[in-house]
């Protein structure tokens, strides 16, 4: 029977203020945990990831001669035997190195039904990671926020001007379609003509 596995998620030392805890099926695949952070974390989806735990890299190889790893889309969550308190590492663009520090905090049984609904964010803060910016320019942005009050003015494609928050978090607004968007990502890593590695 499946059972729904919570994990708190947060980028390295960005870790009060951009962080999510999400819910997943423990059927589903640590390539499928992957490619739902990367959906709610605000990427683009154009980079490689890989995850350690307890030693082992997980990584789908595009490159024969790259690092041995586990293909992360062969490993089910319930096959890990994750422990309250157990900790994964996962690394997004090897350019810019965004460390996302997952942690497993339990699992309850999954209702009648409700298989569908997940994953799911409960609770988290901030916008996401920004993409073609390394972590500490980042993490500097934040803190001017911090200090000044101001946040960023962009510009759309309409020529207006709006303000982008590293604080905008908006629960409802990453959860409509989540499903959606994590079976896009899957096919989109997954279903390349080079991902036969």
């Amino acid at each position: 029977m499946a059972e729904v596995y919570t994990f708190h998620v947060a980028v390295k030392e960005m870790e009060n203020k951009i962080w999510r805890d999400i819910d997943i099926s423990s059927k589903s695949t640590l390539a499928q945990l992957s490619y739902a952070i990367l959906v709610v974390f605000n990427t683009e989806y154009n980079h490689l990831f890989c995850l350690y735990y307890k030693g082992k890299r997980y990584e789908l190889r595009f490159d024969p001669d790259a690092p041995k790893s586990i293909r992360p889309n062969r490993v089910h969550l319930e096959k890990m035997k994750l422990e309250p308190g157990d900790e994964l590492t996962m690394i997004y663009d090897y350019g810019s190195e965004w460390e996302f520090r997952i942690t497993f905090q339990g699992s309850r049984p999954m209702e009648k039904g409700k298989g569908n609904h997940y994953p799911n964010v409960t609770a988290g803060a901030g916008i996401g990671i920004k993409e073609n910016m390394f972590p500490q320019e980042y993490l500097e942005y934040i803190q001017k926020e911090d200090q000044t009050w101001k946040p960023e003015t962009l510009v759309n494609a309409l020529g207006q001007e709006y303000q982008r928050s590293y604080k905008n978090f908006d629960l409802e607004h990453i959860n409509y379609g989540l499903t959606w968007d994590v079976r896009w990502v899957k096919a989109a890593y997954e279903h390349t003509k080079d991902s036969r590695w």
